[in-house]
C-alpha cells in the first residue's frame, strides 16, 4: 500500500458488492468532538466511498471476537461496518470464501459493501489497528460459519452433537428415523424455540427450524399422495405447549412444526438421543391426552401439572423403545392455536 494518508487512517479490507476482489484499502476514523451523549467525542469511520453516501445513515457492524472454524478466540476485536438498506448480494466476500479449499461460498448471506477494520466498533484511531492478513483469513472464516445450518450425519472438529426430530414424510423419503444422532456447526444458527414444557420436566432445551428446507415442501401434498406421509412434526409441536395459565392458549401449541427440526440444549449444549427421544414420547403419550382432557373439562388443571415434573418422567417406561419401530403419531390440531377439535383427527394414546 502507499503512505499512510494520515495518522487517523488504518488499513481495512473493503469487500466490494459487484466485483470479486476484496481490496486493501484505507479507512479513516474521524472524531466527532463533544457528540458523544456524555459531551466527549465520539469516533466514526468515514467509509463513504465504501459504502456510499452519507444520506443513507445507517451504519451497523458486526463484531468478530471468536473464529468458530478453528475453535480460537481472537487477541483483538475485528468489526465489519455495511450499511443496512442494502439488500444486493456482496459478491466478493461469496467469491473470497468460495475459492478457500474445504469452505462453503455464502452468496446470499452478506448483502451490500462491507468493509473490515481491526478494532471495535466506532474506536478512536488510536484503538483501532491495521487489518493484517491473519485478520482476513478470520474474517473469511466468519463469513462461512455464521448463519451454519448444515446438519451432518458425522461429527467434525467445530461441530456439536444434536438430536433430529424427522416427520413423516422425510422418514418415508430420505430413510430417517424420527430421533436420529446428527451434528451441527458449533454455536448452530436458526430460528429457535424454547420449550417451556421441557424445562419443567427438567431438560431446558429449543428446538432449531432451518431457513434452508430439506424437501420441496411445495411438491408435499403429491408427495403425500404418493408416499402416504405428511409434513407435520408431531413431537416438536408438542414440546410447544404453553404452560401459561393466564392465557386461553394453555395446554396448547402456538404454531404447527414442519419437516425437520433440530433439539439443543437451551444454552446450545449437546443433548443425548435417549433422554430427547424419552421426553418427547412422554410428552406425546403421556401429557398430550391429558391436556386434551383438561381443555376438555374432564379432568382439571392440577391433574395435569402433577405430571409434569422430572421423576414422572424419569419415572415413566414407554411401551416401545426401539428407535426403529417408532413413528409419528396421529396429527391433533386442537393443540393448536386456532384448531378446531371437530375438523381435527384424534390422538391415539401412543404411536400409530
Amino acid at each position: 500500500m502507499k503512505t499512510r494518508p494520515s495518522a487517523i487512517h488504518r488499513a481495512g479490507i473493503w469487500f466490494p458488492r459487484d466485483t470479486e476482489a476484496p481490496q486493501l484499502v484505507w479507512a479513516p476514523i474521524k472524531t466527532y468532538d463533544g457528540g458523544g451523549s456524555d459531551g466527549g467525542d465520539e469516533y466514526y469511520p468515514a467509509f463513504e466511498s465504501f459504502l456510499g453516501s452519507t444520506d443513507r445513515p445507517l451504519l451497523y457492524t458486526i463484531p468478530i471476537t471468536r473464529n468458530e472454524r478453528r475453535g480460537v478466540n481472537l487477541p483483538h476485536y475485528i468489526s465489519v461496518y455495511y450499511r443496512d438498506w442494502d439488500e444486493f448480494p456482496n459478491r466478493s466476500s461469496h467469491h473470497a470464501v468460495g475459492i478457500c479449499h474445504g469452505m462453503t461460498s455464502v452468496l446470499g448471506q452478506w448483502n451490500g459493501d462491507l468493509v473490515a477494520i481491526s478494532g471495535r466498533e466506532y474506536a478512536a484511531p488510536f484503538d483501532t489497528l491495521d487489518v493484517t492478513l491473519a485478520d482476513f483469513r478470520h474474517v473469511l472464516d466468519y463469513f462461512s460459519t455464521h448463519g451454519d445450518q448444515t446438519v451432518r450425519e458425522t461429527p467434525t472438529a467445530t461441530s456439536v452433537q444434536a438430536v433430529r426430530i424427522s416427520c413423516e414424510l422425510e422418514r418415508k423419503l430420505r430413510g430417517h428415523e424420527v430421533f436420529s444422532e446428527v451434528s451441527v456447526q458449533n454455536r448452530f444458527w436458526g430460528s429457535s424455540t424454547r420449550s417451556p414444557l421441557a424445562e419443567m420436566l427438567g431438560v431446558p432445551l429449543r428446538i432449531y427450524t432451518s431457513d434452508r428446507e430439506n424437501i420441496e415442501y411445495g411438491a408435499a401434498d403429491l408427495l403425500d399422495d404418493v408416499l402416504g406421509g405428511g409434513l407435520h412434526n408431531v413431537y416438536a409441536t408438542v414440546l410447544d405447549t404453553s404452560l401459561d395459565s393466564s392465557r386461553e392458549s394453555w395446554g396448547k401449541s402456538s404454531k404447527v412444526f414442519e419437516g425437520e427440526v433440530i433439539i439443543l440444549g437451551d444454552n446450545g449444549e449437546e443433548l443425548s438421543l435417549d433422554v430427547v427421544a424419552h421426553l418427547c414420547r412422554y410428552c406425546v403419550e403421556v401429557l398430550q391426552p391429558l391436556f386434551r382432557r383438561a381443555i376438555s373439562g374432564e379432568i382439571s388443571r392440577d391433574d395435569v401439572l402433577k405430571e409434569i415434573s422430572p421423576q414422572k418422567l424419569a419415572a415413566w417406561s414407554p411401551s416401545h423403545v426401539s428407535h426403529d419401530e417408532m413413528a409419528q403419531p396421529a396429527v391433533d390440531f386442537s393443540f393448536v392455536v386456532g384448531g378446531t377439535v371437530e375438523d381435527s383427527p384424534q390422538l391415539t394414546d401412543g404411536p400409530v
